[in-house]
């Protein structure tokens, strides 16, 4: 049996289980990742240029029959150029046109997790800088430090300018609390809503909070530091 997954708007879903009744399942749309598998082994892949996949077949259309992705097989075909309907632009293009896809395997059922991460750091390009000197044997550190391996966070600065905001994402549906060390001088913590408006003390301690999240939940924080 085929099992798909994919990172669908940046949550970890399976088609039709996660899905209402009636929405498309023709094309998805990968955020990130998209894997196949069964109970033994698996592939997951990163489409870096064209996002736009069919699951188990070419199956434009067909999902409006029955209502539900039938696969039939283990394939992901990619829909590279949105050339289907004849609109404001001609539908056929000239000369090459390169798209890059990566690759990695797994055994056992796909882990969300290591899936997520491979896909992020395929899209995410290392930023290599230029060091300071040294003044101790250390050579690396963070800026935050997590007891969970199911979190997930970005880092940005403050829209106004007060602090640090983190993205912190559950990977897994299942509800998980995990505390997370900040290795600065915490001054204040807040849970913000999407625009950044503090709406929640958090209490710290030790430059340290702690954060419940329910699965899949993604909550927005403002570091004081």
């Amino acid at each position: 049996k085929s099992n798909f997954k994919l990172d669908l708007n940046g949550i970890p879903s399976e088609p039709n289980k996660d899905q209402l009744t009636g929405a498309a399942k023709d094309w998805y749309p990968v955020h990130r990742w998209v894997d196949v598998s069964d109970d033994n082994k698996g592939v997951t892949m990163t489409p870096l240029d064209a996002p736009l996949l069919n699951l188990g077949g070419i199956t434009a259309g067909k999902w409006t029959q029955k209502g539900d992705l039938e696969p039939e097989g283990p394939n992901i075909f990619s829909w590279a150029i949105n050339n289907h309907w004849m609109v404001n632009f001609k539908a056929s293009q000239e000369g090459e046109i390169p798209f890059r896809f990566r690759f990695q395997t797994h055994t056992n059922p796909v882990d969300n997790v290591k899936a997520f991460r491979f896909g992020a750091n395929s899209l995410t390009p290392p930023i290599v800088l230029r060091d300071k000197k040294r003044n101790s044997d250390k050579i690396e550190n963070s800026f935050i430090n997590v007891d969970s391996k199911e979190i997930n966070y970005t880092v940005k600065p403050a829209e106004n300018g007060n602090g640090i905001i983190l993205r912190i994402q559950n990977l897994t549906k299942d509800n998980i609390s995990s505390t997370f060390k900040i290795n600065f001088k915490l001054s204040s913590c807040n849970i913000c809503d999407l625009v950044e408006n503090d709406l929640e003390v958090i209490s710290t301690s030790n430059d340290s909070f702690k954060l419940d999240l329910r699965g899949n939940e993604i909550k927005t924080i403002r570091v004081v530091i």
